[in-house]
């Protein structure tokens, strides 16, 4: 019988472990009297705990169908609709946005944060046309890889929404076939709502998953991402001092032309062919504290052990053509 009564007892605990893995990894308890080292470490496993859920459920087979949606979806924008009409449209959106927000800025430093922002996303959309890959899903599009959660976060509520709305109009369908509505139209309506359901409620577990992931080695993500941005600060001090040098002069640096022209020497200019190669916007190489970034570099050092920057790179960023279904990361039981 007590044989019995645990087992039970441990299924339950189980349900209940899952389901605030699934909705309140937040509010899982952590037990007292841990270390910090020790409670991170427990952190960490929840979420990857998390992560492995999200995949029984079906979210790294749904990102093959990502790949293909994204594949397809960018032939056709570049072959039928055509890369500057999209850049076109995109910007005019983007500078839409921005006009409705600079409406609202109290400080000049709000203003340059929100033109800051209307570059960037201008950059973005170049990127994901250039990669073939929608920044809402994969990491690395956008190469501020800390601004991923964002994106997923975005993403997710849009999918939300559309759940939300997926289901008010199967029930709408449901209440009229009752009604002596026509049967057809509301079948087809209905099986479409059926479907698009299905499909929006893998795009959010997946969007979880990536959460997940990014959760369980953010550290190790914020580590290597200044790691990265202190390589490319320090590889690029010619071009860094020919671009302040202009914007202390007040010159304008909207544009290409705008930066070429205030280049003055031969390296500078081999340092921003670099960058552009590398689809790295040159402002923010530009704008890097180097004496901050140092120190914080230095402090994770001590914090953070070598050896994650090898899970990190199985983990968050596996190859594209990556097709085994085992975790990149071996989650206790």
């Amino acid at each position: 019988m007590d044989r019995v009564t645990g087992a039970i007892q441990e299924k339950l605990r189980r349900l209940k472990y899952n389901y605030q893995l699934l909705f309140h990894p937040e509010k899982i308890e952590i037990p007292e009297g841990l270390s910090k080292k020790d409670r991170e470490k427990r952190v960490r496993q929840i979420y990857l705990d998390k992560a492995k859920l999200h995949q029984r459920l079906g979210a790294k087979q749904f990102q093959k169908f990502i790949r293909k949606f994204d594949s397809y979806k960018y032939k056709f924008i570049k072959k039928v609709i055509g890369e500057e009409r999209v850049l076109k449209y995109s910007d005019a959106s983007i500078e839409k946005w921005g006009d409705q927000q600079l409406k609202k800025v109290k400080s000049p430093e709000e203003q340059q944060k929100i033109m800051e922002e209307m570059k960037r996303a201008k950059i973005q959309v170049r990127n994901q046309l250039k990669e073939e890959r929608s920044s809402n899903y994969w990491l690395g599009v956008d190469r501020r890889i800390v601004e991923f959660p964002k994106y997923l976060i975005s993403n997710k509520r849009i999918h939300q929404a559309c759940l939300v709305r997926n289901g008010i109009i199967l029930g709408g369908c449901m209440i009229g076939s009752f009604f002596g509505l026509p049967l057809v139209p509301l079948v087809v309506l209905g099986g479409y709502q059926i479907i698009a359901g299905f499909k929006n409620l893998q795009c959010i577990n997946n969007q979880e998953y990536g959460l997940a992931r990014y959760k369980a080695m953010e550290k190790a993500i914020v580590k290597r991402n200044m790691r990265q941005m202190k390589k490319e600060h320090d590889e690029n001090q010619d071009l860094i001092k020919d671009i302040r040098r202009a914007r202390e002069a007040g010159k304008s640096l909207d544009n290409l032309d705008d930066i070429l022209n205030c280049l003055t020497t031969i390296e500078s200019v081999k340092q921003f062919r670099k960058l552009l190669v590398q689809g790295i916007q040159p402002g923010m190489v530009v704008n890097l504290q180097s004496q901050n970034l140092e120190a914080s570099q230095l402090k994770m050092e001590h914090s953070l052990p070598r050896e994650t920057d090898k899970t990190l790179e199985e983990l968050i960023a596996p190859p594209l053509n990556q097709t085994e279904e085992k975790p990149a990361v071996a989650v206790k039981k």
